[in-house]
């Protein structure tokens, strides 16, 4: 019975029409009732034995799959209702098969399931309508805990904060849980980020202190919320209260404080709640506190408060008067990176080298983003050879770990061959790069919009280096090696996605060569192959869809000009003309063009192409 159940069962692919999946859904939610009530007969059944097959006796194991398969219909049904517009349909199915649930399983098995995987099929489509009719239809009756949970998790994930808000007076402390008071607690988090007014512009050294008595008086809405919630949940089971629900408690409070006031230097104020329901503080907590001291403008604190975690004790005063000796764990990656941010105030990159060396056998303890934020600093700084040594020494091994295998730190590596480029020196900087685009072509989940964007980034940054190379090695009369540097540029620039900026310091390095070729006796030969390659790199711009900007104009402008396409050249600076800009803005675009045009020995053909284009404004 249940296995011809199952395999009656379609796919979504094959529901093509509302009126089918509606037909479909009655069926199902009819004989899935059917089951259930042969499940209830056996249970029921204690004097008198009931004849059931086999696969029935076993459905306890089979009944969760069967209204999972269930439930993707349903979803998929309600979800094409809601999204054409159908919002009362989609809202009376819902409400119709929490009835049925509450009829025939006291469980609620097949609702829930549906109320779960119903986000995934709205996707991105903004479901708050839908939950805001929703939940006064059925949270008006008593349900079970997991039913409320799933359903304030589907709300969650929907990004329906403000319906979660309206929610919350339907609840009690009989049907709150762990799992639905740390959902609701992470969206009065994003709601308070979203929704909370910025502060007041101030500058540094102008905070006014928080006193204990204002922290204490804290009426706003969001932390309000939230007490209530963890008094709910201590009321109905006070050991499943955990660190997770303080910590997201204590987060709320200090959001709830504005950047211009700074806090007290009382840890205990923070550790409250933790003393009054006896819950041992953990260091995602002493992150939190560290964090917003370092947001409230008190750096020195903070750096106090993970020198103490790193020696693992530290006595606290109460706001009630009682004292104690706390043991403090040691930090995690997310107090380390906090630190680095300290150790970058102050400069101390030794500090963060012994830090290095220190964890160096232990890799759990060295985050990709500690790495990257040292050889930032360090390059930032004009380091570079010192950035060369944290690459080397943690940067190649930051990846393994010793339970897992992270992603390829191409970040650190893109920052390093940037500052290489920007101090000049060609050679390395081309080497890190083949590094970069050698590593990124093994990364087995592929090439994503951040990691080529990095990649570009980092070609562009390689090529006017080498730009900048080229006039001194033609002083030097280096061309062999400008030619090699050449050829391995135009090798990598296979593995990279171009932009505007990468066409712009291409078509920057055709000028500069066409400059060069216009100094030889004989030249005509070298500019003309010069000016086919130049306009084949734009026709290639052209063809994927990239739009031109000003300074590819002022580029293209003696191009064409050479190659006596006085129309286009025209076309655009007029365009250039008409777009809006200043008289100012003008003569420096004019300066530009015929700066270039000195490149291509055109000068007289744009003076006459400007001249020509102010007689037609």
């Amino acid at each position: 019975m249940l296995t011809q159940f199952i395999a009656r069962i379609p796919d979504r692919s094959n529901l093509q029409t509302a009126d089918k999946r509606l037909e479909l859904v009655k069926a199902l939610v009819t004989e899935y009732s059917v089951c259930l009530r042969v499940i209830s007969a056996a249970d029921m059944a204690v004097n008198e034995p009931v004849k059931v097959d086999k696969v029935v006796e076993d459905i306890a194991s089979l009944l969760v799959d069967i209204s999972y398969r269930v439930a993707r219909i349903v979803a998929d049904h309600v979800s094409a209702q809601f999204q054409q517009g159908n919002v009362a349909s989609a809202v009376g199915l819902l409400a119709d098969l929490v009835s049925f649930d509450r009829e025939c399983d006291p469980g609620y098995l097949l609702s829930t399931a549906t109320i779960l995987v119903l986000p995934r099929y709205l996707k991105d489509t903004p479901a708050s309508s839908l939950f805001e009719e929703l939940c006064p239809l059925v949270l008006k009756s008593p349900l079970p805990e997991r039913f409320i949970a799933v359903l304030f998790r589907s709300m969650y994930r929907a990004r329906c904060y403000r319906e979660i808000a309206v929610s919350e007076s339907y609840l009690t402390a009989d049907n709150m849980s762990s799992s639905l008071a740390i959902t609701i607690l992470y969206s009065i988090m994003r709601q308070q980020s979203i929704e909370q007014p910025p502060p007041p512009n101030s500058k540094p050294g102008q905070e006014t202190l928080l006193s204990w008595k204002n922290i204490a008086d804290n009426s706003s809405l969001y932390y309000n919320r939230a007490k209530r919630i963890v008094g709910m949940l201590v009321q109905h089971d006070k050991r499943a209260l955990g660190d997770i629900h303080l910590d997201a408690l204590l987060n709320i409070e200090l959001q709830s404080i504005l950047e211009v006031r700074r806090i007290p230097r009382e840890i205990g104020t923070w550790l409250r709640w933790f003393k009054q329901y006896q819950v041992e503080p953990s260091v995602v907590t002493y992150t939190a506190i560290i964090g917003a001291y370092c947001k409230h403008g008190d750096p020195r604190y903070a750096w106090y408060l993970f020198q103490q975690m790193v020696d693992g004790q530290m006595r606290v005063a109460y706001p009630d008067g009682t004292h104690g000796v706390l043991q403090l764990p040691p930090p995690n990656q997310a107090t380390l990176n906090i630190a680095v941010q300290l150790w970058m105030r102050r400069h101390a990159t030794e500090d963060i080298r012994q830090l290095l060396a220190r964890n160096k056998r232990t890799w759990s303890q060295i985050s990709q983003q500690l790495i990257t934020h040292t050889l930032s600093l360090h390059v930032d700084r004009n380091e570079v050879s010192k950035a060369e040594g944290i690459w080397i020494n943690y940067g190649c091994h930051c990846a393994q770990m010793a339970s897992y295998k992270r992603p390829f730190n191409y970040r650190a590596l893109t920052k390093l061959v940037l500052g290489y480029a920007q101090n000049g020196n060609i050679e390395k900087a081309i080497a890190f790069f083949y590094t970069l685009c050698k590593h990124l072509q093994k990364m087995p989940e592929g090439r994503d919009e951040a990691t080529a964007r990095h990649l570009t980034i980092a070609y562009n940054a390689v090529v006017r280096c080498s730009l900048q190379a080229s006039a001194s090695w033609a002083l030097r009369s280096k061309v062999k090696h400008r030619c090699g540097i050449d050829v391995l540029l135009l090798e990598l620039a296979k593995n990279v996605a171009f932009d505007a900026t990468t066409y712009n310091v291409l078509f920057a390095r055709y000028s500069r060569i066409a400059r060069m070729a216009a100094m030889q006796p004989d030249n005509s030969t070298a500019l003309k192959q010069t000016a086919q390659s130049m306009n084949s790199l734009y026709q290639q711009m052209y063809n994927e869809g990239i739009m031109p900007d000003v300074t590819t104009v002022v580029h293209l402008i003696p191009l064409w000009l050479y190659m006596g396409r006085m129309d286009l050249a025209l076309n655009q600076w007029i365009m250039l003309n008409h777009s809006g800009r200043s008289r100012r803005s003008l003569n420096e675009l004019k300066r530009h063009v015929l700066a270039q045009s000195q490149n291509w020995n055109v000068v007289t053909k744009a003076q006459m192409l400007i001249d020509k284009s102010f007689n037609k404004m």
